[in-house]
């Protein structure tokens, strides 16, 4: 016997049997922070403003800013970066 079965799954049930964090498919960004001294970014970004000083990314959802000193940009990839320095403000706009 072969029958058709149709399975409707919710948006965090269908996320959560494939494994992937619902930021990456939804377009929006995903922050960790280690202290003031490292932040991890994930998701689809432009970067808008780059200096030692301050960082702005605009991304699907927000447009951030990150200021402080000794500010780097690292590991640039498609969807991720590191960055590093001693971060003083996240502002979200």
């Amino acid at each position: 016997m072969n029958k058709n079965v149709e399975i409707k799954l919710d948006n965090n049930l269908a996320l959560g049997k494939m494994d992937v964090p619902y930021h990456m498919l939804s377009g929006m960004m995903h922050i960790d922070m280690f202290g003031n001294r490292r932040i991890n970014f994930e998701g689809k970004y432009k970067i808008l403003e780059y200096s030692s000083e301050i960082v702005k990314i605009k991304s699907k959802s927000n447009l951030v800013s990150f200021s402080g000193t000794d500010l780097t940009i690292s590991n640039i990839q498609k969807t991720s970066f590191f960055l590093c320095g001693k971060i003083m403000s996240v502002v979200f706009e």
